[in-house]
């Protein structure tokens, strides 16, 4: 992904506090955190630091993956649909998934859902698998 894919609303993601983020993200850390619950600031500092740069893999180079893909994202998330739809696109061999009415927290929103189109993907007798 490139920071060029995000949408508008989310390109200044580098910026955002830990204070800004949901208190949700933080009580689900710490729920699950063998440090503690403060720790969760550096957890999301190392992360703030990954939305400033792009990967390091260039779009260009996608089409190198040769490996069956499924690229699935919320349709409010981060990333523009039309990025997802570029990554996938470039992608030898990509399924696009797109869930109706999610966010980045698509898996949290829509659990059923986001596991059965993960379950099709792994489980298409046209898919080869690697494992």
């Amino acid at each position: 992904m490139t920071r060029d894919g995000l949408r508008p609303q989310y390109q200044a993601m580098g910026e955002l506090s830990v204070e800004q983020m949901p208190p949700m993200l933080a009580q689900m850390y710490a729920a699950v955190s063998p440090d503690s619950p403060e720790h969760f600031k550096v957890v999301f500092d190392r992360l703030r630091s990954s939305w400033t740069s792009d990967l390091a893999l260039s779009m260009d180079r996608l089409g190198e993956v040769s490996t069956p893909t499924l690229v699935i994202m919320g349709d409010g998330d981060v990333p523009s649909v039309e990025h997802a739809r570029n990554i996938s696109g470039r992608l030898a061999d990509a399924q696009l998934a797109i869930v109706p009415d999610t966010s980045h927290a698509l898996t949290m929103e829509k659990p059923d859902l986001v596991n059965r189109l993960i379950l099709d993907f792994l489980t298409d007798p046209q898919t080869p698998k690697m494992f």
